[in-house]
């Protein structure tokens, strides 16, 4: 089973009308009467679906406008007129993970937020051989066990599986 046909920011106008899998994150959502227009995001960028309810019943009835409360509240820019601390935030000019537009808005919404566009920032996913793949899995799995241990976690231990 593949996870995903395509990536959020892969979609061309070839691809209009026709049946994709996505994975990633709601970037947002708004319900307008009988549609709903949901907007992916992944690392490759976004893409925004329309939603008919009466195409699909099932699926526009699980959209319920608390779900739209949810999206608002997880928004960084929603959160940070609650940051009492000053916040310096970074951002690539390029970014179709996080557009400047994003940072600016946050930017201009917080108390004490300093803003530095930079190409510095690149976002990089590394393109591993199989062998490697699988050290970065395990790589993975100890950190994620030993942040949720109380105790120090050795990627030696023979409990690991691999």
């Amino acid at each position: 089973m593949t996870l995903r046909t395509l990536g959020c920011g892969q979609v061309t106008p070839a691809h209009y009308g026709t049946s994709q899998t996505f994975a990633g994150w709601v970037h947002a959502l708004r319900i307008k009467g009988n549609l709903a227009f949901l907007v992916l995001r992944d690392r490759t960028g976004q893409v925004q679906s329309v939603i008919k309810k009466d195409a699909t019943p099932a699926l526009f009835d699980t959209l319920a406008p608390s779900t739209r409360g949810l999206v608002d509240e997880l928004s960084p820019l929603t959160r940070i007129a609650d940051v009492r601390a000053p916040v310096e935030l970074a951002s690539a000019p390029d970014d179709t993970f996080f557009p400047v537009e994003e940072s600016r808005a946050i930017a201009s919404a917080g108390r004490d937020v300093r803003l530095t566009v930079t190409p510095a920032l690149l976002h990089v996913c590394p393109r591993l051989r199989p062998g490697l793949q699988r050290l970065a899995g395990m790589l993975d799995r100890t950190l994620q066990r030993a942040l949720a241990a109380e105790e120090p976690v050795s990627p030696l231990k023979p409990s690991l599986a691999l």
